[in-house]
């Protein structure tokens, strides 16, 4: 013990020498390792060649006092050993003297989809010590990329919400679309409803009305599904939609890529009856309409009746309004059928028009020119072919409603017939021309024939012939100014007294007069004063004329 008290002294007094000026040249072989033969008595340690006790919030090492780490104390000088805090505690430094030092902690932990935490992952901070969360790219939490809150076991975790529109977000209108919300979380979202799964729509909020179909599901490990289906989308069902969730008793909405766009792909087509008449050109338009110009080729056709119709068809090639446009010229009374509009878009679906009717308006049989009987009747028929005709007959005798005997309509195309009956006619009466009048939708359609009436037979326009015996006398069968055609008459034979006269007979066929020269002065009428009779039959059987041509002396 007094040679350890002695060196100490030395070397106390080497160093303080020092700064007195005072050299002491030791021989670096003589030097001392002090530390090396000091012993101290348990509990000291030496130091820096002397023994030194281990204060409160440290313990003894090997060669120096370490102070108690974290979740330690010491509260006595000179412990081997810090005494572990218990019942969920730790200090908040190293070197705790006291127990009163282990205080409720909370250790920092990781967030699920986070990039990072303050303080870091695994640090101990006192409860209810307010601890950040950074998520990931695309990943929020309450709308922000950043959470402070204070610490626990259980953070919020980071989630990402987006919605999606079936594959590419194109449809063809009349098409159903799912609306898909993905919420991507290291939480439990509740998304059994729509409630705690909703949509907007351009910031207003889609009613959940309406049958609108509704499911929600996990589709792998924290990714989960709500998914809304639209039926039958149009043109107003475009717009840029959005998606909220309840995660965790909180509500979630996409950000940064918080929409999808649907775009409804439409095909307009004026479904209104076309009634026209014969001979006009009509066009049918269809037009195709798209949101922005598409990749995707897009081809018309179009069908009559259910038959591909491939003539007159113009469709446009660019932009994102294309009409095709079908020309029917002139209309012709088989183009009266059911037009129909096909658009059709590669990879996305294809547009089906309703169909348009188109009516021809006509009059199925023209009105011939016709030939009657005088005291007999005649019917004039007019049948035709449209929608909602009204028929009426311009005559001689002025207007004439006529008589409707029947009338049916298949396929919306009626079909009338109309007659206009004329009883006992009589040449000066009723010659003359004779027109069905056809009014549809403001469309008017006319057919006319002409009506002569005549006598059945002929007649003579003269009366008993004198003549002298000698002389040339002229006997004239004119035929009725209305009757029937030339060729009636062509056969026309004269008699007298039943014997057949062929000299001197002339026809002229273009007058419709009929004479023979009858010369009495060459004996074929012997002298005498009473009366012979010259006969005119005709080879159709008509009953004969007679004619009584009297002879008188020179």
């Amino acid at each position: 013990m007094r040679i350890y008290i002695l060196l100490t002294l030395l070397g106390t007094l080497a160093k303080e020498s020092t700064s007195f000026g005072i050299n002491w040249d030791f021989d670096e072989a003589s030097d001392v390792d002090y530390e090396s033969t000091v012993e101290c008595a348990s509990p000291l340690i030496a130091v820096d060649g002397l023994c030194k006790e281990c204060s409160a919030g440290t313990y003894i090492g090997t060669s120096d006092c370490i102070d108690c780490p974290i979740g330690t104390y010491t509260d006595t000088v000179s412990q081997t050993s810090c005494t572990a805090c218990g019942g969920g505690t730790s200090t908040m430094s190293i070197g705790s003297t006291a127990s009163s030092d282990c205080i409720a902690v909370c250790t920092v932990p990781t967030a699920t989809f986070s990039s990072g935490m303050y303080p870091l992952a695994g640090t101990n901070v006192a409860t209810g010590t307010t601890i950040t969360t950074f998520c990931q790219n695309e990943y929020y939490i309450d709308g922000q990329s950043t959470k402070t809150e204070a610490c626990s076991t259980t953070p919020t975790s980071c989630s990402k919400v987006t919605t999606t529109i079936g594959q590419s977000g194109y449809f063809t209108a009349g098409s159903n679309v799912q609306l898909t919300c993905t919420v991507v979380t290291g939480d439990t979202p509740t998304l059994n409803d729509h409630s705690k799964c909703s949509w907007t729509k351009e910031g207003s909020s889609i009613a959940n009305s309406g049958g609108a179909s509704f499911s929600a599901h996990t589709t792998a490990a924290n990714t989960y599904e709500c998914v809304q289906t639209l039926s039958g989308v149009t043109s107003s069902s475009a717009g840029i939609y959005a998606c909220s969730a309840v995660i965790a008793s909180r509500t979630e909405s996409a950000i940064c890529i918080p929409t999808a766009t649907l775009n409804v792909l439409t095909l307009t087509y004026d479904t209104a009856q076309v009634v026209d008449i014969l001979g006009v050109s009509i066009q049918l338009t269809c037009t195709a309409t798209m949101p922005t110009p598409l990749s995707a080729i897009l081809t018309f056709e179009w069908e009559r009746d259910g038959t591909l119709v491939t003539s007159g068809v113009v469709s446009d090639t660019y932009g994102t309004t294309r009409d095709s446009v079908l020309t029917l010229s002139p209309l012709a009374s088989t183009d009266t059928a059911k037009y129909k509009c096909f658009a059709t878009y590669s990879n996305i679906g294809v547009l089906e028009s309703s169909e348009k009717q188109v009516v021809a308006v006509y009059i199925a049989t023209p009105i011939p020119n016709r030939q009657a009987v005088a005291g007999t009747s005649i019917t004039l028929t007019c049948i035709t072919y449209g929608t909602a005709q009204t028929i009426t007959w311009t005559t001689p005798q002025g207007s004439n409603g006529g008589s409707q005997t029947s009338s049916s309509t298949t396929d919306g195309v009626k079909t009338l017939t109309n007659e206009l009956v004329l009883a006992n006619v009589e040449s000066a009466t009723h010659d003359g021309a004779y027109t069905c009048v056809v009014v549809n939708a403001g469309k008017t359609v006319t057919s006319s024939g002409n009506l002569n009436v005549y006598v059945d037979g002929w007649r003579s326009t003269q009366s008993d012939i004198v003549g002298v015996v000698g002389s040339d006398i002229v006997l004239t069968l004119n035929a009725d100014t209305y009757g029937p055609d030339a060729t009636k008459f062509k056969s026309i034979a004269w008699y007298h007294d039943g014997n057949g006269i062929h000299s001197g007979v002339e026809y002229k066929i273009t007058a419709i007069e009929y004479k023979i020269t009858y010369s009495i002065w060459n004996g074929m009428i012997a002298k005498s004063t009473s009366p012979q009779f010259v006969s005119i039959k005709g080879s159709n059987g008509a009953e004969q004329l007679n004619i009584c041509v009297m002879q008188t002396s020179m």
